[in-house]
C-alpha cells in the first residue's frame, strides 16, 4: 500500500444518501497515511434527526478509522456544523481519535498549517457560507500565499493597514474581493456583515483586531461600506 505522509477528509456526511463512502472506502484501502484530519460533516447529525440512514459502508468508514489509531496513524477530527453535537466532546478522545476545536500540523517542509473549521461550521446558510468560501477563494486570486514563519498561525504580516479600519491589508482586501465573488455566485451578500458581528460576539480571537487581521466590527463597517 503506497504510504503518504497527510491524508485530510471533509464534508463525507455519513447518514446521508449523497455520502459516496464506496468510494471513499476504496481510497483508503490504496493509502496509508501517518497523520488522517477529519474536518467538520463527516457525520450528518441533521440528516440523521430527520431520517435514519447508516448502510454497512459507514459503519466500515468509522471502524477503519478507529482501526487506523489504533495502530499508530494520528487521527484528529475537528467538529463542522453538520456534526456540531460532538462539539461538547472536544478536548477527549474516541478510542483513539482525538477530538480537536483546531490543530496545528507541520508539513514535512517545516511549515506549520493552522487547521480549524470554525468560520465553516459557525455558518447557519448557504448565503453565510459563500462568504466565508469567497474571502479564502479572494485570497488565491489576489495571491496572498505567503504565510508567517516565525508563528503557527496566520498569513502575511499586513502592518497598520490590518489592524486600522482603513483600506488595505490582505484580510480586508479579500473581504471586498469574496463579495465580489459570493455575489457574482448569486448568492446574498448583504448577510455578510451581521455574519461578521455575530461571529465576533461568538468567538473573542476575531473580537478585537490582531497584527494581520482586523476586528469583527472593522470588518462588518468595511463591507457596509462596499
Amino acid at each position: 500500500m503506497p504510504q503518504v505522509r497527510t491524508i485530510f477528509l471533509s464534508d463525507i456526511h455519513l447518514g446521508t444518501r449523497a455520502c459516496q463512502a464506496g468510494q471513499l472506502l476504496s481510497f483508503l484501502r490504496n493509502y496509508d497515511a501517518e497523520y488522517v484530519y477529519l474536518l467538520g460533516d463527516i457525520i450528518d447529525f441533521w440528516s440523521l434527526g430527520r431520517t435514519i440512514y447508516w448502510p454497512a459502508e459507514h459503519n466500515t468508514f468509522i471502524q477503519k478509522m478507529l482501526k487506523r489509531a489504533r495502530h499508530g496513524t494520528k487521527v484528529v477530527f475537528v467538529p463542522g456544523n453538520h456534526d456540531e453535537a460532538l462539539r461538547a466532546y472536544i478536548g477527549t478522545r474516541f478510542g483513539d481519535i482525538e477530538v480537536a476545536r483546531e490543530v496545528v500540523h507541520t508539513t514535512a517542509d517545516g511549515k506549520r498549517l493552522f487547521i480549524t473549521t470554525a468560520m465553516a461550521g459557525f455558518t447557519a446558510t448557504d448565503d453565510e457560507l459563500a462568504v466565508v468560501l469567497g474571502h479564502e477563494l479572494a485570497h488565491h486570486v489576489l495571491g496572498h500565499r505567503a504565510w508567517h514563519e516565525a508563528e503557527t498561525r496566520g498569513r502575511e504580516t499586513q502592518t497598520l493597514p490590518a489592524l486600522s479600519a482603513t483600506a488595505g491589508g490582505a484580510e480586508q482586501q479579500a473581504d471586498r474581493v469574496g463579495l465580489y465573488l459570493s455575489a457574482r455566485a448569486g448568492f446574498d451578500t448583504a448577510v455578510a456583515p451581521a455574519f461578521w458581528r455575530r461571529f465576533g460576539d461568538y468567538n473573542w480571537r476575531v473580537r478585537y483586531p490582531q497584527w494581520s487581521h482586523p476586528s469583527a466590527e472593522a470588518r462588518a463597517r468595511g463591507l457596509e461600506a462596499v
